[in-house]
């Protein structure tokens, strides 16, 4: 489950106000977890990762890489949002995506993002709609 994955990813950075997040140990893809989000906020919303490890550890500043992810719509009609933003010492780039789900796991493509070579901070959002329910599991990224 990536939120506490030891490859880079340094886990949920926070949760924001309206979601419930949890691991459920009952319902998952490959590492007997995934993480569940309630929203019962106003607005889309979810967790925020950390992503920075991975520009040093994996090496991907620079490179175009492939965020993917398995996921699952728990309430009916459930819908992933996805924003990625990348920090340098003089910009910020957001790249977002949304995700129509169903009620069985599936792979996803998120993001296909270009960080650029001073790149200092990568943070990723997801977020359910309105009283949505995911669940999400198997973070991978992949560099092109």
């Amino acid at each position: 489950m990536f939120p506490e994955s030891p490859s880079g990813c340094s886990g949920i950075r926070n949760k924001k106000p309206g979601v419930v997040a949890e691991i459920n140990e009952n319902d998952y893809v490959d590492s007997s977890s995934s993480l569940k989000i309630l929203n019962y906020s106003v607005f889309e919303s979810g967790v925020k990762v950390d992503l920075t490890k991975l520009l040093e550890d994996r090496a991907i500043k620079g490179k175009k890489i492939t965020l993917k992810i398995y996921a699952k719509g728990i309430s009916e009609g459930s819908k992933l949002y996805a924003a990625a933003d990348i920090r340098s010492k003089f910009s910020s780039i957001t790249k977002e995506n949304s995700v129509a789900l169903e009620n069985k796991w599936k792979s996803i493509e998120l993001l296909k993002l270009d960080i650029p070579e001073d790149a200092q901070e990568l943070t990723l959002d997801i977020a359910a709609e309105h009283n949505g329910e995911i669940m999400i599991d198997a973070f991978t990224m992949t560099s092109n």
